[in-house]
This record gives structure tokens, C-alpha cells and sequence, in this order.
């Protein structure tokens, strides 16, 4: 019986795999920007008829994170009366949207029409994924499923570092239009539903399900959990979010961290890579550089999984933000010296060691944790509601930083407006400290007990 029971709990692992892999399309859109923005500023491998503007590159790196807040308000609303498996394949037809405009039109405007879409698909799977992996992972390994998420959100970042630059705008968009068409077959014939949403028509189905979570055969405990859990907000919707304290607390601390894991420079650094690696001068090219940093975040995130067992969540959160604001720190003072003409020639290493010691720290803690702890946090019944209001504030912010970052370093300086990230990675491990309720080996059931003590 329990070689049976072993083997069935197989499937909880195939279905968070496979969810987790709709983040190597976030990667390849979130770092999109990087190598083809440059091409589409030059007259030899612009697809256009001109090359665009400063400008025009600023409109097409943001409206993608604009398209982010729509998909967040979006795949949030729809996650309250639709299945999460039934959205995770739905989530991939913007995607498909974007690779087939990408790959065949050569009119501005349709890029713009594309980035925003690819954007929605974005938002839709970070709305969608934390959710559907904390409720069909068992949680005692709940923390290493999740690191999945940044494992292959890192891997479609690599992809597009080392082939981008390298291949034309049709060859790269046409060669990975296939991938959300398989991901989105392959969820639909092999993921499993959440027990949470089955529970709500079909306890007898949901029960099963949990027996394949758990591996045994007795979940009586569990679907009481789940009962109670469910009792508490008969209700999901935006509104019921705000309604309880506890509930306040929990879309308190989840906005908390997804603000500051926002602020603390991670969107600047994949979209503008390139640029900030040839403002610092240094041995090799930009685009060697990305490839170094892509390869960096893969193996960081792999070590994930075994930070995630040896820390709690808190201590985790708050190393990962201290150490990437001294990251900060450090590359914000190589570019002051820069602009004040100190030969910094001997030390064109630092900008590389920075960056990689910032992706290091992100994916080791906030990068993980931020999307693993929303999961976490909120009850089930408003739980894609919540996530949906925490990832709009996130992409808000990003929008922000993103669209702001040319005119803020022009105003202040390149060393500068790092210390401002820095100042915001240090507010983060603060705000962590004071507030961030411990998750790690909990049931939703307990997390929520203790908030409510809280």
C-alpha cells in the first residue's frame, strides 16, 4: 500500500513541474527587452524601417509591465470562479498572441501590441502559480516545490541571454511560439486540479486528490482543515480581502514584500543588463556579461533548495535583502567614482561581481520567497484575489522604476540611484523583521491560525 501511495504522489510532482515551467516563458519575456531593444536602436538589425527612439525603447520596455497589471486584475478575478489548471492553460494564449506577432510584423505599433499582451501573460502566471502550487503541495516540502518557480523562470532568462543577441527577430520569436502550445497540452493532460477548488462541488473528488498530495490514505484531518479554512470567507472577491484582520494583515505583509522585492532593483537590472554593463566599461562585451549573470541565476536557484531547508523564511528574506543592498551599495559607489574620472580601469570587474552577487542574494531569498509566500498567506477562497492585488502593486512598482530609471539616473547619477535601491533592499529586511508572520513546514491551515493570533 505503500509503494502505491508513493507512487500515485508522483503526480503532485509532474503537475508542479509543469506549472512551474510556464516560468521559463516568463523569463524570456521579463529579459526580452535586453537584447532586442538594442537591436531595434540599430540600422543594421532593426527589423523596422528606422530604428526607434530613446523614447519609443522606454514605451516598449514598460508597456509590458503594464500589461502585467492587467493580467494580475485579470487571471485574479477569473481565479475565483474558473479552476487554476483551466487558467494555467488559458494564461497561454496571450503568449502565443505575442510570439506570432513578434515572429511576422515589422509595425511598431503591433510591438507594442505584443509586449503588452506577452505582459499580460505574465501577470496571469504570477497570480496563478503560488497559488496552485501551495495548495497541491504537501507542506513539508512545500518550500522546494516552489524554488521550481525561480529555477525555471532563471532558465528562460539564460535562453534569452545566450540566444538573442544571436538570432533575428523572426528565427527567435518563431522558434519558441511552439513552447506555451506544448506547456498548455501537456497542463491540460497531466496537471491535477487544486483540492481546494474541487472541494468546493466535489469533496469526494478533493479527498482523492489529497490522498495523492499526501501519499496516504487517511486525509480526514486534512479536509477538515480544508472545511474550516473554507467557512471562514464563504466568499472570494477583492472586497472580502479587506474585510477581516486577518485578512488585513495578510494583504498587508504580502503587499509589503512584493513592494519591496520590486524596489530592490530586479527589473532594472534584467531589462537594462546590457546598458548598465557598457556604461561601466569592463573586459568583455554586454552581451558576455548577461550570459555570465543568466548562468549564475540557474545555479543560485538550483542552491535554493537546500537555503530553503536550512533557513526559516524570515531569517531567509532578511539575509537575501541585506546582502543585496550592500550589492547595491558597492556597484552605486563604482559609478560615482566613475563619474568623478577616478581610473577605476583595474576594477572593471566590480560592476560583473555586483550584479552577480545581487542575483545570488535574489534568488536565494526574495526572488523565491516573495511568490512562495503569497501562496502561503492568504485563505483559499480569496487567495487569487489577494495574490492578484499584491502582483498589481508589484508590476505598479515596476512600472515605476522601470519607466523612471533613464530620467532618474540623468537627473542624479548612475551611482545614485543604485543607493536608492540599496536604501529600499535594507527598508525591506526592516519591514521582514516586524512584521512577516513564519510560514515554513506549515499547513494554509496553520499559517492562518497564527495570523489570526497575530
Amino acid at each position: 500500500m505503500e509503494n502505491k501511495d508513493q507512487s500515485i504522489r508522483y503526480r503532485m510532482f509532474i503537475s508542479v513541474f509543469l506549472a512551474s515551467s510556464m516560468m521559463i516563458l516568463n523569463g524570456l519575456n521579463m529579459v526580452w527587452t535586453s537584447p532586442f531593444v538594442k537591436k531595434l536602436k540599430s540600422k543594421e538589425d532593426t527589423p523596422l524601417i528606422t530604428p526607434i527612439s530613446e523614447d519609443e525603447s522606454n514605451w516598449l520596455v514598460s508597456i509590458s509591465i503594464i500589461g502585467g497589471m492587467v493580467g494580475c486584475f485579470l487571471f485574479g478575478t477569473l481565479s475565483q470562479k474558473f479552476s487554476r489548471k483551466f487558467l494555467l492553460v488559458l494564461v497561454n494564449l496571450p503568449f502565443i498572441i505575442f510570439y506570432i506577432i513578434m515572429a511576422f510584423t515589422r509595425v511598431l505599433w503591433l510591438y507594442f501590441l505584443g509586449r503588452f499582451l506577452g505582459g499580460v501573460a505574465v501577470g496571469g502566471v504570477l497570480t496563478l502559480l503560488p497559488a496552485y502550487i501551495a495548495e497541491i503541495s504537501d507542506p513539508k516540502i512545500r518550500g522546494k516545490l516552489s524554488v521550481t518557480i525561480g529555477v525555471c523562470r532563471n532558465i528562460g532568462i539564460l535562453i534569452t541571454y545566450c540566444t538573442g543577441p544571436f538570432m533575428s527577430f523572426h528565427s527567435y520569436h518563431l522558434c519558441f511560439l511552439s513552447l506555451p502550445i506544448v506547456l498548455s497540452i501537456l497542463i491540460f493532460l497531466f496537471a491535477m486540479e487544486s483540492p481546494y477548488y474541487i472541494f468546493r462541488s466535489d469533496p469526494v473528488q478533493a479527498e482523492k486528490l489529497i490522498r495523492n498530495i499526501k501519499g496516504k490514505h487517511d486525509v480526514s484531518e486534512e479536509l477538515k482543515e480544508i472545511e474550516i479554512s473554507m467557512n471562514k470567507h464563504p466568499k472570494g472577491n477583492f472586497m472580502n480581502a479587506l474585510k477581516s484582520k486577518s485578512s488585513k494583515r495578510s494583504l498587508m505583509i504580502g503587499v509589503g514584500v512584493t513592494f519591496f522585492t520590486q524596489f530592490s532593483g530586479f527589473m532594472i537590472f534584467i531589462s537594462y543588463a546590457v546598458f548598465i554593463f557598457e556604461a561601466a566599461g569592463g573586459s568583455w562585451t554586454g552581451e558576455t556579461d548577461t550570459i555570465i549573470i543568466g548562468v549564475i541565476e540557474v545555479i543560485s536557484a538550483f542552491f535554493a533548495t537546500t537555503v530553503t531547508d536550512f533557513f526559516q523564511r524570515r531569517t531567509q528574506f532578511m539575509l537575501s535583502y541585506v546582502f543585496a543592498g550592500l550589492c547595491h551599495f558597492t556597484l552605486g559607489g563604482y559609478f560615482v567614482l566613475q563619474d568623478r574620472g577616478v581610473d577605476l580601469s583595474a576594477f572593471g570587474w566590480v560592476p560583473l561581481v555586483s550584479m552577480a552577487g545581487y542575483f545570488m542574494m535574489y534568488d536565494l531569498g526574495m526572488g523565491i520567497l516573495t511568490q512562495t509566500v503569497m501562496g502561503e498567506l492568504f485563505s483559499p477562497t480569496i487567495k487569487g484575489a489577494a495574490i492578484a492585488i499584491c502582483q498589481i502593486v508589484g508590476t505598479s512598482v515596476g512600472f515605476i522604476i522601470t519607466f523612471t530609471f533613464k530620467y532618474m539616473k540623468e537627473a542624479i547619477g548612475n551611482g545614485e540611484s543604485f543607493w536608492i535601491f540599496a536604501g529600499f533592499c535594507f527598508a525591506g529586511a526592516v519591514f521582514v523583521y516586524f512584521f512577516l508572520v513564519e510560514t515554513k513546514g506549515r499547513t494554509l491551515e496553520e499559517v492562518q491560525d497564527e495570523i489570526d493570533r497575530s
